[in-house]
């Protein structure tokens, strides 16, 4: 972050590593704590790998953030404010 924003380069900083332990439980915690920390702070980056238990429990949570009062954008809309 610090390198982009010498060099002019607008960024954005992960917040939350969704499977830096892979196990079920521990994505669903870290994906709680992505949602807190939205509400804390207006928005929230988290990245993660294409494992199956990251994807399957994206797949049953995604869906029910509108109604949590959450929406989904493009990390470039981040980097643009």
């Amino acid at each position: 972050m610090q390198i982009a924003n010498e060099a002019g380069v607008r960024a954005v900083k992960r917040d939350v590593f969704l499977d830096s332990d892979p196990s079920p439980e521990r994505v669903r915690q870290e994906f709680e704590r992505l949602k807190a920390l939205a509400r804390l702070h207006g928005s929230a980056v988290a990245i993660g790998h294409p494992h199956d238990v990251t994807l399957a429990l994206l797949e049953e949570l995604l869906p029910q953030l509108r109604e949590q009062g959450f929406a989904l954008v493009p990390v470039s809309e981040l980097v643009a404010n």
